[in-house]
């Protein structure tokens, strides 16, 4: 039949019977298929407006890999990191539009998919495990991360523990910190913005007081250098939640919108950072602050122990969905020591980064939308826009996060195990 429909967005993303009146439908002309049309949502329906997504977006990928950048840019040489940078802005932009357009084609009947493994789900299905171990892993060493990061920052408090004392009871601040039903019910809006606040706060504080009392780095070797340039894949993580913003947004149809402003800020804070930065940075932004180091310090274990405590969260309730009779305080348990044990392994904030940007980050930010967008192209797909253009374009993105996974995984390997032969390895292991 043909048939012209207004249906409300709100109702078919909550999967809610449409209210009376919201709801009209009336024959087509006559040769015009089924087609469905969004109208305007009143600004006093519940959901992110695009700036609001656009921040939470920003909150989510402008982190403590930040404060990293410009030690990195040293090690890689101006000229290497700017160019990857680039490129990175560009393969990041493409990606997350080809996320978006993938979406856009699922059924409508069907809930939003709220993540990339819900979207992998309805297009993939038979990459749907592999999708889910790079997922995880993901996320794993990216809280192994947030472990280094707050011994980094009791460091600058003044502590002088050890790194397995330190992270242990960071762990056991998060693991209390993830028992607090309340932290579920913050409204993310709110502290999306306080978490955008601290780290421009904690960089602007690093680059006006920066010291010189401390070891500088220069460039380094091959593999120095391409475990420099992964860390710009961790950087740049703006697809990863981004499914999960579109779906709360008041508008679903500006989702691209948002994506655009969001990257366009996330491109703008690591190119002022790095730019303002001295020439011969420390490794870490942190270790090169001469004045406010106690606040500094404070102020980023407080933004890194929330943001870990909320992923930990989320997290832990997708196992207890996933396994029923898992109690929530083994969920949290068992993910808080999954990721002290993944920072104690890897104490090193620039190879653990390295490590996860070219391991997880550039699969799941370049070759999993670029296959996803592929395999919507295929024979019995919904869209009908096969050209060889529309296949270059996510091919070349796939060669680009195979070049980016092979030379960077094997490049922070190397790294690691040559801290492991000059003892500075693990510190499990010592």
């Amino acid at each position: 039949a043909n048939i012209r429909c207004e249906v409300s967005p709100l109702a078919l993303r909550q999967q809610l019977p449409m209210p009376e009146g919201e709801s009209v439908c009336e024959p087509a002309p006559r040769g015009r298929s089924l087609s469905i049309e969004t109208e305007r949502v009143t600004e006093d329906v519940e959901g992110y407006s695009v700036g609001r997504a656009a921040i939470l977006i920003v909150a989510e990928s402008v982190g403590t890999g930040v404060l990293a950048l410009p030690g990195q840019a040293a090690v890689a040489g101006w000229t290497a990191f700017w160019c990857w940078f680039c490129v990175n802005v560009a393969a990041s932009a493409y990606a997350g539009l080809l996320l978006l357009a993938v979406e856009t084609y699922v059924e409508v009947g069907q809930r939003p998919p709220g993540d990339v493994v819900d979207l992998t789900r309805l297009v993939a299905p038979e990459i749907t495990g592999w999708v889910c171990l790079i997922w995880y892993s993901n996320v794993a060493l990216t809280l192994g991360q947030y472990f280094v990061v707050m011994v980094e920052s009791l460091h600058l408090v003044g502590a002088r523990c050890s790194f397995p004392i330190l992270s242990l009871g960071a762990a056991a601040v998060v693991l209390a910190l993830g028992q607090l039903s309340t932290l579920v019910a913050v409204d993310k809006r709110h502290l999306a913005h306080w978490s955008v606040l601290a780290i421009c706060v904690i960089v602007c504080l690093c680059l006006v007081f920066d010291g010189t009392n401390v070891s500088r780095i220069s460039q380094g070797g091959i593999f120095d250098v391409s475990v420099a340039l992964s860390t710009i894949n961790f950087a740049f993580g703006t697809q990863r939640l981004l499914l999960n913003v579109r779906r709360e947004m008041r508008q679903t149809a500006e989702g691209p919108r948002a994506f655009r402003w969001a990257l366009l800020a996330v491109t703008a804070i690591y190119a002022a950072t790095v730019a303002l930065a001295a020439r011969n940075p420390a490794t870490f932004l942190l270790d090169g602050l001469s004045r406010y180091r106690r606040p500094a310090g404070a102020l980023l274990f407080c933004h890194v122990a929330i943001s870990f405590a909320l992923n930990q969260q989320a997290l832990a309730s997708t196992l207890t969905r996933a396994t029923s009779k898992l109690p929530w305080t083994l969920a949290t348990f068992l993910i808080t020591t999954t990721c002290w044990a993944v920072a104690n392994m890897l104490p090193f904030f620039a190879d653990l980064a390295g490590l996860t940007g070219a391991l997880t980050s550039a699969p799941l930010n370049l070759t999993i939308p670029a296959a996803l967008y592929l395999r919507h192209l295929s024979p019995g797909a919904h869209s009908n826009s096969r050209t060889r253009m529309g296949r270059f374009g996510p091919a070349f993105l796939v060669a680009l996060a195979t070049v980016a996974l092979v030379a960077g995984t094997s490049s922070a390997l190397v790294s690691i195990a040559r801290r492991w032969r000059r003892g500075a390895g693990s510190t499990l292991l010592r």
